[in-house]
């Protein structure tokens, strides 16, 4: 009887660690995507005793769903086994696109939970890097013999601004634009989702009622040169008659204007902040980073450098209204005005010159902004 109980005390010791040689492995850590022409590049850490990985990828985030088994109910929802290596190169993508990846391991004939989950999207490669700088949008010359002149040429037209840069290339039909937009510029317009229009030539349609399917309407649009994502005002649903108490009925309509001062303001968190600091706008950079409004989740209040590289200083008011409708005239930035503690600078899109105002002075809009990846 001895015999039999130790026998049986051996076999349990040797099935638990069995099942514990079978248990899942540890899932792949730093999961990192790298964009390219209808391509995205996924790298991540290797896992000790892996034998395998797969690659789960969308146009949903997999938040959406409680279990990875159940991917193939996202939109676009594809699953990559057998993968040796600790990278995949994924191919066949479409293009201003963004997609969701994840990645498990797997050990034996069993799988481990999912890596941390990365988005890119796959794009032709315009710049040689974001965070380049555009050009003016002037393509005419100054001090012709009978004043301007529309086209570039003139007195000493080497010498002017149309002569060099994006703007040049393009009034030569020389530059290949990812997108679209007036001279130099290349825009890209984006649905609520973060994904670019089917139909990027429809004009947008007033009062609300135009749809992101047909083209008519969008929610943000993409800078190919800088990588920044704006936001689109809108003029669908009503504006609050008081911006002072953080609550609208449409946080992007048109008409909401601000005190300054909200969130991402510059200094806001000093310990030294100088001046005062509104909250007004801080329900709208909250509002947007909850919803991912366009994919993203860190939006906030531009610079006034920022701004600038979306004005177009050959037209009034001085912005491409088929890429930005219902841009009024003030816009603040997120930067406090150097020479006055109670002051902040803004740009006048009607002029395309930057001034200053009070920061308690509730006349001026705010467009957000973000850095695409």
């Amino acid at each position: 009887m001895f015999n039999l109980l130790k026998y049986l005390l051996v076999l349990l010791v040797l099935v638990l660690q069995s099942c514990g040689e079978s248990s899942p492995t540890d899932p792949p850590e730093n999961l990192v995507a790298t964009r390219g022409n209808t391509t995205v590049t996924l790298t991540w850490d290797e896992v000790s005793e892996a034998t395998g990985y797969q690659v789960y990828y969308a146009k949903q985030s997999f938040s959406g769903i409680s279990d990875l088994s159940n991917y193939a109910s996202l939109s676009g929802g594809l699953l990559l086994q057998n993968i040796t290596g600790n990278s995949k190169i994924i191919v066949n993508l479409i293009n201003n696109t963004k997609y969701y990846f994840v990645v498990t391991a797997i050990k034996d004939t069993l799988e481990s939970s999912a890596s941390n989950e990365v988005t890119a999207t796959p794009q032709i490669e315009i710049v040689a890097s974001a965070g380049a700088l555009n050009d003016t949008g002037i393509t005419w010359g100054g001090n012709d013999l009978s004043g301007n002149n529309p086209t570039c040429t003139g007195i000493e037209i080497s010498a002017q601004d149309c002569s060099y840069g994006r703007d040049a290339k393009a009034d030569a039909g020389t530059l290949v634009k990812m997108g679209g937009g007036k001279a130099g510029f290349d825009f890209t317009k984006f649905d609520s989702m973060g994904n670019a229009l089917s139909i990027q030539d429809a004009t947008w349609t007033t009062g609300g009622t135009g749809t992101e399917s047909a083209g008519t309407r969008w929610s943000c649009v993409r800078d190919n040169i800088t990588g920044l994502v704006w936001e689109v005002k809108t003029d669908n649903g009503t504006k609050d008659s008081d911006t002072t108490d953080d609550t609208h009925t449409n946080i992007h309509h048109k008409d909401n204007q601000y005190r300054w001062g909200g969130k991402t303001a510059l200094g806001r968190d000093h310990a030294d902040k100088q001046g005062d600091y509104f909250n007004d706008w801080t329900s709208l950079v909250e509002g947007a980073n909850t919803a991912n409004f366009c994919g993203g989740n860190d939006w906030r209040v531009p610079t006034i450098k920022e701004l600038y590289l979306i004005t177009d200083l050959s037209a009034q008011p001085a912005i491409d209204g088929d890429y930005f409708p219902n841009t009024a005239n003030g816009f603040w930035s997120s930067s406090p005005y150097a020479s006055n503690p109670n002051s902040a600078s803004l740009l006048n899109f009607n002029s395309g010159n930057d001034s200053n105002n009070r920061r308690n002075s509730s006349n001026y809009h705010v467009r957000l902004v973000r850095f695409e990846q």
